[in-house]
């Protein structure tokens, strides 16, 4: 006589179109086998989206902020992705009498500082700016400059003279294409 008290961990619910995994069930993957994702869109934990987006931050420790051969490359593209906004926050502000700012730029192939495309729109990150204040300027209209392949950099770009400025930190947040 079957045992009616079993109910089973792992199902297919009726129709076909779903897999359950209970509490207390599992899926083991073996050696050699895979799981593959078509779209990571659909992928969730505790029933939240896994995010589409990651995060890359660039900083320039106290004085060294100050030296404009400390900044450069400071990401290359593992993947297709695309910046979604950048932050930048300093601890000291920028003294020099003229303007003193910084660019978010996107380099390809074998292209040197100054050569590429900017991230940034029009108003670019104001170093002499209040300290301790997050900026987040606005992007580029230009979808083509915000968007990396891979082995495509993203750059910063000083402009002015950086007398005082100390303690840069830039966060670029990407999304995968």
């Amino acid at each position: 006589m079957p045992d009616n008290t079993y109910q089973t961990k792992v199902y297919t619910k009726q129709g076909g179109d779903e897999q359950v995994i209970a509490n207390g069930g599992k899926q083991t993957v073996e050696s050699g086998g895979a799981v593959e994702i078509a779209d990571v869109g659909g992928l969730k934990v505790n029933s939240k989206k896994i995010a589409d987006t990651f995060f890359v931050t660039s900083v320039l420790d106290g004085a060294a902020a100050a030296t404009a051969a400390n900044y450069g490359v400071f990401f290359i593209a593992p993947f297709a992705c695309e910046v979604v906004s950048v932050r930048e926050n300093h601890t000291t502000a920028g003294s020099d009498a003229g303007a003193v700012t910084l660019d978010v730029e996107k380099l390809t192939g074998t292209q040197a500082s100054g050569a590429g495309v900017a991230v940034l729109g029009a108003t670019k990150i104001n170093l002499k700016g209040t300290a301790e204040t997050v900026q987040a300027p606005a992007l580029t209209a230009t979808t083509a400059n915000k968007q990396l392949a891979i082995g495509d950099k993203l750059n910063l770009l000083d402009a002015g003279v950086l007398t005082a400025v100390a303690g840069v930190a830039v966060t670029v947040e990407l999304a995968r294409l």
